[in-house]
């Protein structure tokens, strides 16, 4: 199973999130599958296409994740120049997407009842067509 990232310490924020899901993911393999069991601190890239429904993501076989850490939807804007991706958080909340390069990044982070320092943070990016971007999610 390809991991995209393995002992980063902090969890991704907002804009580093979806500057994977919008550039990085072209360039790196992704699953075809979620990861079961998976213990240590580690970033997948899971191709979310193949699932009737993102969510199947979350059934990991490591138990129950009780404790809410941030489920959420924020709106973004990505604005890409000759160099670099540029990624705004417009709100903390779901506005209706108006224009080109605005995204919903939902992000669903929870820990484990069993494994309080288990935690699993899911997010992904949905156009104004209610698409996920580039049929990613970064778990």
């Amino acid at each position: 199973m390809p991991v995209f990232e393995l002992g980063k310490k902090a969890r991704y924020t907002a804009k580093e999130a979806a500057e994977v899901l919008l550039s990085q993911c072209l360039q790196e393999s992704t699953c075809e599958r979620h990861p079961l069991r998976v213990r240590e601190n580690a970033a997948f890239l899971v191709n979310v296409d193949s699932y009737s429904h993102w969510e199947d993501t979350k059934d990991d076989m490591n138990g129950a994740y009780t404790k809410l850490l941030r489920c959420c939807t924020w709106t973004v804007e990505c604005h890409k120049d000759a160099k670099e991706l540029e990624i705004k958080v417009v709100v903390k909340a779901a506005l209706a997407l108006t224009k080109s390069g605005q995204y919903h990044l939902l992000i669903n982070s929870k820990g484990n009842k069993a494994c309080p320092s288990l935690v699993r943070s899911i997010f992904l990016l949905k156009d104004s067509n209610y698409k996920i971007a580039n049929g990613v999610a970064l778990l």
